[in-house]
């Protein structure tokens, strides 16, 4: 299976397709799984019959050797190894179902999120000591003949998205013809923890001029919390759209847990 890696500030991006992925992956993938993580894969009829569960343990497997990147451990041959780290595990924060929500990684100091477009799969990672909050989408770009994308339909697409968020605001954007800010603004809604529960339109987005970063931020109405914004073009089809906000000094970071993307398909 062919990963691409790319860093977006302090973000590291691992993502593949998960029709790539063969039966050594796929064993590999098998045995990163937790005891939630097994369960949802069971509530996964059909397992190949739309994708889901092979993007689901794509998914899995790419937040595993994310972690190995990051720690910076190889395996001869350049080969990426799994490191031992716990399970991960994910809780919903609105209803606490652990069959969607937030992933976590309990005892590393790791925040991961994760996008799901068409096939492919999207990992971002970065170290709790460089980002408080983190939250990643991705589309598919279109070609000047094919049609605008519709409004990604997560219920049927996602392996762990929220089976019943409000359905966003289509009055303030057309995110079948705006995927620059969609991409953001789902990025935001993720890295603050409560997807689509959150009304898009809420999310500001403002550009770098005037700021000393000179980096593109984004507020939700209503509170303080700022993320920055960062973006790219992967392998020349998707957008990728990045959310980070900056960590909280007061808190432990080694107890916070690993930001996944309410709303999104989870790692």
């Amino acid at each position: 299976m062919k990963v691409i890696e790319l860093l977006l500030g302090r973000v590291l991006i691992v993502s593949a397709d998960a029709r790539a992925l063969g039966g050594r992956d796929r064993r590999r993938s098998l045995e990163v799984l937790s005891a939630g993580d097994r369960e949802r894969l069971g509530t996964m009829s059909d397992a190949r019959a739309d994708g889901r569960a092979d993007a689901f343990l794509t998914g899995r497997l790419l937040v595993q050797l994310g972690l190995d990147r990051l720690a910076g451990d190889h395996l001869e041959g350049g080969e990426h190894g799994l490191a031992p780290v716990p399970a991960l595990e994910a809780v919903c924060s609105h209803c606490g179902s652990t069959s969607h929500g937030k992933l976590s990684i309990p005892g590393l100091p790791v925040l991961v999120s994760i996008a799901y477009a068409g096939s492919a799969v999207f990992v971002a990672l970065a170290s709790a000591d460089d980002v408080g909050a983190l939250g990643i989408d991705a589309e598919a770009l279109r070609s000047h003949g094919d049609s605008a994308p519709a409004l990604p339909d997560r219920a049927l697409s996602e392996p762990d998205q929220d089976p019943s968020p409000p359905a966003p605001s289509r009055d303030a954007f057309d995110p079948a013809h705006d995927l620059e800010r969609w991409t953001a603004v789902e990025a935001v809604l993720k890295a603050d923890g409560r997807g689509l529960r959150v009304d898009p339109s809420f999310v500001r987005l403002a550009s770098g001029e005037g700021r000393a970063d000179r980096e593109e931020h984004a507020r939700i109405s209503g509170d303080d919390a700022s993320y920055r914004i960062h973006r790219s073009v992967v392998d020349r089809r998707f957008l990728v759209a990045v959310a980070t906000r900056k960590p909280d000094r007061g808190k432990s970071l080694a107890s916070e847990p690993a930001n996944e993307e309410a709303g999104s398909p989870s790692l």
